[in-house]
């Protein structure tokens, strides 16, 4: 995206939005991949023996107990990096778009509107739903 910035405003429009599209279907095919790894998560986590089906809690054996707190403890942590890259994203193409703005001093998504790709970036309420 830098090189556009040395365009004329002309030329700089239409390229800006096309490299915005294409970074931010990138961006979405990873986010994607982060959700299908989450998801696999859950899935594994949901084949663990639910302790209420069990009599009692002597019956499971401990290494079992330790082996969905590590588990729950280490996807906890991927959601939270997960978020917290989600966050990070978002800050980072507003301030792209911010530049570019303030480059050309023009209101980038009045001229031309957000690209598609835009209405595809995962936000964290969307992982919150995930999660439900």
């Amino acid at each position: 995206l830098q090189g556009i910035f040395m365009k004329e405003r002309e030329h700089a429009l239409s390229a800006f939005y096309f490299a915005l599209e294409a970074q931010l279907v990138k961006v979405h095919k990873s986010m994607r991949r982060q959700e299908q790894l989450i998801s696999g998560a859950v899935a594994h986590l949901e084949s663990f023996p639910d302790s209420r089906e069990s009599e009692s809690t002597a019956t499971r054996p401990l290494s079992n107990h330790e082996d969905i707190n590590s588990f729950l403890r280490k996807l906890i942590d991927f959601i939270a990096r997960f978020q917290h890259m989600v966050s990070m994203n978002n800050k980072v193409t507003r301030q792209i778009i911010d530049a570019f703005n303030s480059r050309f001093q023009i209101d980038f998504e009045k001229c031309m509107g957000l690209p598609g790709g835009a209405q595809l970036l995962v936000e964290q309420r969307d992982i919150c739903a995930w999660l439900l």
